[in-house]
């Protein structure tokens, strides 16, 4: 190859690279579409009726997460109401009976679920590099007794290249969560 190919190549690499490093985290929306997908969970014995009202968004941060150079991502649908929804997801696909409800109220149900979504943010360091931090508070109800679950989760993901906020990786993170509080719920349940 001659000389002169090889350095227009290596301008027509280094100007892809600069416009890619240029990008990194920038998505071309400041709204990010969260969607769920359950988690697989093996079904279980599942005899009680459950009422599920939307979670409280008690977190300090409005937004679902943040790029490496500062900006700020928002998420449709809220966070409170895609984590309740997921849940609602996950029992219903276990074989329970599940209700969906966006306001307390006497539903005639064996059980009644709402919580607090503590903390939901992700941080996309680079192109490929996301830290994610949830935490959950399921407040359920049991006739007179009162139960409340407490559910972590602090990762770093890896995903391939992307120059926009990959909105899978929050999927991920929840599906997660979901994997070790589902079968905790399903004890109760039973």
């Amino acid at each position: 190859m001659s000389s002169k190919k090889a350095n227009c190549l290596r301008l027509a690499f280094g100007i892809i690279f600069l416009f890619a490093y240029a990008g990194v985290g920038h998505a071309d929306s400041e709204t990010i579409d969260l969607t769920y997908r359950t988690a697989g969970i093996e079904p279980a014995t599942c005899s009680k009726s459950v009422a599920i009202i939307t979670f409280q968004d008690n977190r300090t941060e409005s937004g679902i997460g943040e790029s490496g150079k500062g900006k700020k991502f928002q998420s449709s649908p809220p966070v409170s109401e895609w984590i309740t929804r997921a849940l609602y997801d996950e029992l219903k696909s276990v074989g329970c009976r599940v209700e969906y409800h966006d306001t307390a109220g006497e539903f005639g149900t064996d059980v009644i679920m709402t919580g607090a979504v503590e903390q939901a943010y992700i941080k996309q360091d680079s192109w490929t590099k996301y830290n994610v931090n949830m935490r959950l508070q399921i407040f359920i109800t049991v006739g007179n007794k009162k139960i409340t679950k407490t559910y972590r989760s602090a990762m770093t993901k890896r995903t391939a290249p992307a120059f926009s906020f990959n909105s899978n990786v929050a999927t991920e993170s929840l599906q997660d969560v979901m994997r070790e509080a589902v079968p905790a719920l399903q004890s109760i349940l039973e």
